[in-house]
């Protein structure tokens, strides 16, 4: 039987609840968590994976970003 996952995307926690205040990355992911949600998506990193399995998140999506496509090659190596 097909399944709904549902992804929350960090950057909309971006500035949350304050720009000068704003949550710890394990916070979002926390509270990710306590919405219900199955998955998160960032620009990820190792600390995404261990907060992820600490509070029961089961999916990550990573993505890179850039405004320059010269910047692509090097960030898809790694």
């Amino acid at each position: 039987m097909a399944r709904l996952i549902q992804y929350a995307t960090l950057w909309t926690l971006r500035g949350h609840p304050r720009e000068d205040h704003e949550w710890t990355l394990e916070r979002k992911i926390k509270a990710v968590a306590g919405a219900g949600f199955d998955g998160v998506s960032a620009v990820l990193t190792p600390e995404h994976r261990l907060l992820a399995e600490k509070h029961g998140i089961a999916h990550l999506i990573g993505f890179i970003s850039s405004s320059t496509p010269a910047d692509f090659p090097a960030m898809i190596r790694g």
